[in-house]
């Protein structure tokens, strides 16, 4: 219900559409990381990838001007070479006092791969570039699937090879390889039929780290995802 407010262009503590929804038309909504795979604890934050046609410049500045038009405090970290630090901007909205942090990447697709990504009944639809283009729509959730990563995987390539980069250095392609990454963590669960087990004891996991003081990418710790990866490097030993 929260990323359906949020795609939707509204609070997070509300109903109904706000400003500049319309800008959420033909975009996806992805949660990733804990929130993707059903691990979230109560300090989770939430991690949201949205796909889009527009080009970052002039789409992360809307999205920016959108969330703070819904009382979000909003920072964006990272955005620089590699050398400097992350080379993938991150949108950090924070909503106060019970309402989970929103850590949001963007990532620009062609429209061949957003229709891909739209459910069927809007694949007929012309893809717009423009923010305000008629009614607010609601940015569609995908879920983690086969079938999402293998669209990702094939797009990724296609980014990276038309920006004159390899997929590590492309930041579009970086975002949808995170995406990829989880879905790879669920599916190893789902061969061995341990997908039950792996969400609960991630849970367990990740608790017993953050009470001892030992998690957190933050602190130089392992963070969620690299804990649930050996979380199912245990499960298949």
């Amino acid at each position: 219900a929260f990323f359906r407010r949020f795609a939707a262009g509204a609070a997070p503590g509300g109903g109904g559409a706000g400003a500049g929804a319309g800008g959420w038309a033909h975009q996806v909504v992805i949660p990733v990381g804990s929130v993707g795979m059903n691990t979230v604890l109560p300090f989770s934050d939430c991690d949201v990838a949205v796909l889009g046609i527009h080009k970052p410049s002039t789409y992360l500045p809307h999205l920016v001007s959108c969330l703070e038009g819904q009382g979000a405090k909003v920072r964006v970290v990272g955005g620089g070479s590699a050398s400097r630090g992350a080379l993938v901007p991150v949108i950090k909205a924070r909503f106060g006092p019970g309402r989970p942090p929103l850590d949001l990447q963007y990532a620009q697709v062609s429209t061949e791969c957003m229709k891909a990504l739209l459910p069927t009944d809007r694949n007929s639809t012309d893809v717009s570039t423009d923010f305000g283009d008629g009614d607010p729509e609601v940015a569609p959730l995908v879920p983690l699937s086969s079938q999402l990563k293998r669209t990702l995987l094939i797009e990724a390539e296609v980014v990276a090879t038309a920006s004159g980069c390899n997929v590590w250095s492309s930041p579009g392609a970086i975002v949808m390889e995170g995406v990829v990454d989880a879905v790879c963590l669920e599916e190893c669960a789902k061969v061995k039929d341990q997908l039950t087990t792996f969400r609960r004891l991630s849970r367990l996991v990740k608790l017993w780290a953050s009470r001892a003081g030992v998690y957190g990418t933050t602190y130089a710790y392992p963070g969620g995802f690299a804990w649930s990866v050996l979380v199912l490097a245990f499960l298949e030993s």
